[in-house]
């Protein structure tokens, strides 16, 4: 801001400025507007002042990504760490994170790490099929395993194990096994297996050898042609019900195809799919018997001699021996006593079950019997190689929206299983369905985002909204537009309520509607290759020059203005709850300029100083004859320590000239600094010093000459 200019008898005339805008490096500049700068900030706008020093956090030999959830993850050369411990290993590339609920998924490698497990009470812990014999130490816990796959834990006292009592909340998790953890949570009274380990591949396969189909069973009934059997390998190492599994290499063309696993046998080695998933060849088919056991009751009138008694039962096939199904009914001998099943019982079990009778009951003319069942499964070994493959799509870029995680890669769009970042390719008509939509445009999708509830991707001249809320209705929708620029998926950020990021024109801000630019202060210079992070009011972005430099940008969504700090080129930005970190290229972790909430801060390498620069437009006093600047008045206060200087410029030279230098003592004045005149179409101002200082305003006298002189 400029105040009115009074005008001495000398004809001298004074402008004064009192406030100070951001970045405009552009030719038309205005007197007093800053063209170029280094480390200043908006904090205290509109007065001119340096940006507060960094903290470093840590710092990596090889930084590869930074991402925050509860804590700080970064991957240092193939280490992923989270919360300052390594959870596990990946490639040695640059990475890209996104978050589901606790689980953290890291791209390209397709790996997860589930955050709950650094939150983990006690120690490693393996279930138990029994107690100890001895109590052990006071204080020991042991995780014995209960009938319905749950645990419960126990302590010891030192004499004898009693059920722990320590208080738990719904949701505390115990670790079992080694790195990578099983993990189980607690329900409110049992211990239960999450499902997943603390580490590892969200894509799962295998490729086995003597692998069977057959007959099998799904919820409980017997079911033809949908099971894979390997008596020496347990699925569940790989796979949980609901997984979809890409499968090759079964005999029969129809058999090569993606289908939904729907239940695991108790034992692990058989695979459940729906009826008829698969075809059996015609020959090669043989009977076996299948290992799940399960008791029932059958009852009905006892009869003595050839003829058979009709009975009424309920039968539930699994199981052993002895008793045969065929096309006239079920028969049952005990010893010279014989039972009939019904004909909808038989029709029931026909061809596919046996019985043992375990124990007969006699009471006057009527028999109960305890049945041992099991299943005659038609079975047909396969001769070659076997694959089963959990597989998730290469992506790009990922986004979390309405507990689904979406991505892309070149023109296509996806979708997980909601809540379940394992799955990609589930299509079973339900809301739980995964989903894919390619976009049809021309160009490769560049970034992707959540924003105002829907997730939002991007190609340099197009976004693109997904909306509904179940696969059956979701719908995408473009608009042609300016997009995220090529290798710039990295600059979308939410600042002020407000998506910012760096199009193929310049940093532009999104509300939902149309982008407006923001890069009039740039002067049409192209900017490339953007990361960025937001602290929620301000977006920070590190983006490559036309020269190949890097610089920070800092957009004040408040008031509007650029700030640009130094020439660091940021690996990637992370928000936590103690502000906002950038990871940069020489691999130091640090805290960007904001606050920090009860944090322990001390570990934390303070910046020794900042170093700063602030280098005004051309003056040309509105005026386009020759002038001369006479005196200047500075008014700038300065901490303990701090340095602060003052160049001069004119149009025909580019050197600059020191006019004053002070440092030392804290102080809050003005300073009159003697100007020798010097004749000159416009002359330039440039202060600068390290350490914290605050310019409250610059006054400066001139005077106005010809065109010649």
């Amino acid at each position: 801001m400029r105040l009115p200019e009074p005008v001495y008898a000398s004809k001298i005339k004074k402008a004064v400025q009192t406030k100070f805008g951001g970045w405009q490096h552009t030719l038309d500049a205005q007197d007093g507007q800053l063209y170029d700068m280094t480390n200043l900030s908006s904090r205290a706008a509109p007065l001119l002042t340096p940006r507060l020093p960094r903290r470093t956090v840590q710092t990596l030999a090889k930084p590869n990504g930074v991402y925050a959830l509860d804590k700080l993850a970064w991957v240092d050369g193939t280490v992923f760490y989270y919360d300052g411990v390594a959870r596990g290993a990946v490639t040695d590339s640059k990475k890209r994170f996104c978050a589901l609920g606790t689980i953290i998924v890291i791209l390209p490698d397709k790996t997860y790490y589930d955050t709950r497990d650094a939150a983990a009470v006690g120690i490693a812990l393996e279930p138990q099929d029994s107690l100890p014999t001895g109590a052990g130490a006071a204080g020991t816990l042991c995780l014995l395993k209960n009938s319905d796959e749950s645990s419960t834990l126990y302590r010891s006292t030192g004499t004898s194990w009693v059920l722990d009592t320590t208080a738990r909340s719904y949701g505390d998790i115990l670790r079992t096994g080694t790195i990578p953890y099983d993990l189980y949570y607690y329900d409110g009274a049992v211990w239960r297996a999450v499902g997943h380990k603390s580490y590892g591949a969200l894509e799962a396969g295998t490729a086995l050898q003597n692998l069977r189909l057959q007959d099998g069973f799904w919820q409980g009934e017997p079911a033809e042609e949908n099971t894979l059997y390997h008596s020496n390998f347990d699925f569940r190492t790989l796979f949980r019900a609901g997984d979809a599994v890409d499968i090759s290499g079964l005999s029969g063309d129809g058999n090569r195809k993606s289908s939904i696993i729907r239940e695991i046998s108790k034992d692990g080695h058989a695979l459940y799919f729906s009826e008829y998933a698969f075809e059996m060849e015609p020959t090669g088919t043989t009977t076996a018997i299948n290992p799940e056991e399960q008791t029932a009751q059958m009852t009905g009138t006892r009869y003595v001699g050839t003829e058979y008694a009709w009975a009424d039962e309920q039968l539930q096939c699994d199981q052993t021996t002895e008793i045969t199904c065929d096309a006239d009914g079920a028969t049952a001998a005990v010893g010279k006593y014989y039972i009939k099943l019904t004909k909808e019982s038989s029709e029931k079990v026909q061809g596919k079950a046996v019985y043992k009778i375990t124990k007969a009951v006699y009471e006057g003319e009527q028999i109960s019997l305890t049945l041992q069942q099991t299943c005659l499964l038609r079975t047909q070994a396969q001769s070659g190689t076997v694959s089963i493959r959990r597989r998730v799509p290469d992506m790009d870029w990922l986004c979390a929206n309405e507990n689904r995680l979406w991505g892309c890669k070149g023109d296509h769009i996806y979708a997980c299983k909601p809540g379940d970042p394992w799955n990609w390719y589930v299509y079973d008509g339900l809301a739980s369905d995964s989903y894919a939509v390619d976009a049809g445009s021309p160009g490769d999708f560049t970034g992707a985002t959540s924003y105002l509830g829907y997730p939002c991707f991007f190609k340099e001249r197009n976004i693109y909204k997904v909306y509904g809320s179940l696969p059956s209705n979701f719908e995408l929708m473009g608009a042609a537009t300016m997009g995220v620029a090529r290798d710039a998926g990295g600059s979308l950020a939410v600042a002020g309520e407000t998506l910012l990021y760096l199009s193929p024109s310049g940093p532009v801000a999104y509300t939902g509607a149309m982008p407006a630019s923001l890069a009039e202060s740039f002067g049409g210079e192209r900017l490339q290759r953007a990361e960025a992070g937001s602290d929620g009011l301000k977006y920070y972005m590190s983006a490559q020059r036309a020269d190949g430099t890097w610089s920070i940008w800092v957009y004040d969504t408040q008031r509007g203005m650029w700030h640009r700090e130094d020439k660091v080129q940021a690996i990637g930005w992370a928000r936590s709850a103690e502000g906002l970190h950038c990871l940069d290229s020489d691999g130091a972790l640090w805290m960007a300029e904001g606050r920090t909430l009860d944090s322990d801060t001390s570990a934390w390498t303070p910046e020794e100083t900042v170093a700063w620069t602030a280098e005004f437009g051309d003056f040309v006093e509105d005026d386009p004859n020759r002038k001369a600047v006479s005196r200047m008045q500075i008014r700038v206060e300065l901490e303990a320590g701090a340095s602060f200087a003052v160049d001069i410029g004119y149009a025909d030279s580019p050197a600059w000239h020191k006019m004053m230098e002070i440092k030392g003592l804290r102080s809050k004045r003005s300073y009159t600094i003697p100007v020798i005149p010097r004749r000159t179409d416009h002359w330039r101002l440039r202060l600068r010093g390290t350490g914290t200082a605050t310019v409250y305003s610059i006054a400066r006298e001139y005077y106005v000459g010809s065109d010649l002189r």
